[in-house]
């Protein structure tokens, strides 16, 4: 049961508080480390190869037979 945050120090609320919500701190804090790491190390080449940066690049237009131009969304040849 948790006691009521009224009349009680501001250390103690935050220690039984901490306690309780441990794993989602540690999951948000791990979670965050990771999209961090995982987006310093994204050099500007692989980039442009994803779909989520460049969502009109096809995979079958990044072969080098077939270019497509996002602006204007036809095909070179």
């Amino acid at each position: 049961m948790v006691l009521p945050v009224v009349g009680r120090p501001l250390t103690q609320v935050a220690l039984s508080e901490g306690r309780r919500n441990w794993p989602f701190v540690f999951g948000f804090a791990f979670t965050l480390g990771l999209v961090i790491k995982l987006s310093t190390s994204l050099n500007p080449k692989d980039a442009q190869k994803s779909t989520f940066v460049n969502p009109n690049a096809h995979r079958w237009a990044q072969h080098g037979s077939i270019d497509l131009d996002p602006c204007s969304h036809s095909i070179k040849t």
